[in-house]
């Protein structure tokens, strides 16, 4: 980047160096890093009968793969 555009950016911004750097590295870490840690995939038939035996609720195999709004 020249230091034209940076100073064009920083103008139309309104930001400071500082500012417009920082601006710039938290969008590049948006699009680059994960917002979370990798989870193990699905869960297994072992931990789902787990949670299913700890939950006082009696819910179907479907409902349990249902989407949240229909």
């Amino acid at each position: 980047m020249s230091e034209e555009t940076f100073i064009r950016l920083m103008a139309e911004l309104s930001l400071n160096q500082t500012e417009l750097v920082h601006k710039a590295l938290r969008n590049l870490a948006k699009q680059v890093l994960p917002a979370y840690e990798q989870d193990d995939g699905p869960l297994s038939d072992a931990q789902h009968l787990a949670i299913k035996k700890q939950s006082s609720l009696d819910i179907s195999e479907d409902d349990v793969d249902s989407p949240l709004f229909k």
